[in-house]
């Protein structure tokens, strides 16, 4: 194989062959299969539905959406405002390659729910739990250190006593 610096003459190189074989495959490269984001499925009644569909390809894909079916307009992104039950259903992006004649489809499946189904708890309330269950380690302990304190004494004629001061009711 001869260097790119040698002298120029009238015959093919194999370099060049390599070049030119590897510049038809990038400019016919095709797209890659479409992906659609966001990810989420699941959406709450009154949002903004916004997808993006992309599609990996050398020359710029052209890009189209059917939604249960029904043809969008011809855009990258589609942008449904206030979704309802309605807009529930399949969402098909399709992509286009106008140079290799390519055409590729990914489909997202949308649910529109009233109200929000997780059963998550709200951060008050994982906190107040985590306070509530160190308290009853450390009353279980305290107590534990008690009895075996009391225990101990006993043992060595040493007499202990707890006592509960609580407090006047003020009512």
């Amino acid at each position: 194989m001869e260097s790119p610096l040698a002298p120029a003459h009238r015959e093919l190189v194999p370099w060049q062959g390599l070049l030119l074989a590897e510049f038809i495959l990038l400019a016919l490269h095709g797209q890659d299969t479409p992906t659609i984001s966001p990810f989420d499925s699941h959406y709450l009644r009154g949002a903004n539905l916004n997808l993006s569909c992309q599609a990996a390809s050398n020359q710029p894909a052209q890009y189209s959406w059917l939604v249960n079916g029904r043809p969008q307009q011809p855009t990258q992104e589609l942008f449904i405002l206030n979704i309802t039950a309605h807009d529930s259903g399949s969402y098909f992006c399709l992509t286009h390659n106008s140079v290799t004649g390519l055409n590729k489809t990914i489909i997202k499946t949308i649910t529109v729910s009233a109200e929000q189904n997780d059963m998550g708890y709200s951060v008050g309330t994982i906190v107040g739990s985590v306070i509530g269950v160190l308290v009853m380690v450390a009353l279980g302990a305290s107590l534990g250190y008690f009895l075996y304190l009391r225990r101990m004494r006993r043992y060595h004629g040493i007499s202990f006593t707890l006592t509960l001061i609580l407090s006047p009711d003020p009512g």
